[in-house]
């Protein structure tokens, strides 16, 4: 099973590949698929080692952009297999999507399959290591969320007097049936309702709990 023995030796002699290059549209940096056959073409010749593909599924579709002209969008899943001169090899799988609006679509889809298998099988470094914890994306709750299932209404701000006539609700019907209409719902307190609609539908709920 020389592959095993190989794969590490090649690993070894390719090293870190900086992001050079800049999508100046979208500004961020990234490793284009040329820069990733430079670093592992001499180490791959060397140690006789070379890849195989095999597109697993192809989907495409039409995108229209903000222009209003037509995009062809692509997935491919590609299985590439690394063979070593005995024979043995490794298979990786991987997804590579792209965007094009003429038939280059396809072509890209399978540089960025192929760029991503050879820095997973290789772990292969950036110069400067990007970990995900230097971002942070913001996201509602879960119950939030659930209730915006409904086509989005704009908070309307804090209703003072709703949370009064809920506060009174809460001593009359008591502490079980106020918060199980709150969660039917999908809010924990009567201060989360920003929508005036929604407010109204909890009141009535609890009212009718008292009939």
């Amino acid at each position: 099973m020389e592959i095993y023995k190989l794969i590490p030796k090649v690993m070894e002699e390719i090293g870190a590949i900086g992001k050079g290059r800049k999508n100046v549209q979208q500004n961020y940096q990234f490793r284009g698929i040329d820069d990733i056959y430079n670093a592992v073409n001499a180490a791959l010749a060397k140690h006789e080692v070379f890849c195989v593909p095999k597109v697993i599924s192809n989907r495409r579709e039409e995108r229209q952009t903000k222009a209003g002209g037509m995009l062809i969008y692509t997935i491919l899943e590609v299985e590439y297999t690394f063979y070593a001169p005995d024979g043995s090899n490794i298979v990786a799988v991987m997804i590579g999507e792209a965007m094009d609006s003429g038939d280059k679509s396809c072509n890209k889809a399978m540089s960025a399959a192929q760029k991503y298998a050879f820095l997973q099988i290789f772990c292969i470094p950036t110069e400067e290591p990007k970990d995900t914890e230097i971002e942070t994306h913001e996201v509602l709750p879960k119950k939030e969320q659930i209730n915006q299932s409904e086509p989005q209404k704009k908070s309307e701000g804090t209703n003072y007097k709703f949370l009064q006539t809920m506060k009174a609700m809460k001593a009359e019907i008591g502490d079980e049936p106020y918060y199980k209409i709150l969660g039917a719902h999908g809010f924990e307190h009567s201060k989360d309702i920003q929508v005036r609609e929604t407010q109204w539908k909890v009141y009535n709920d609890m009212n009718q709990c008292k009939k």
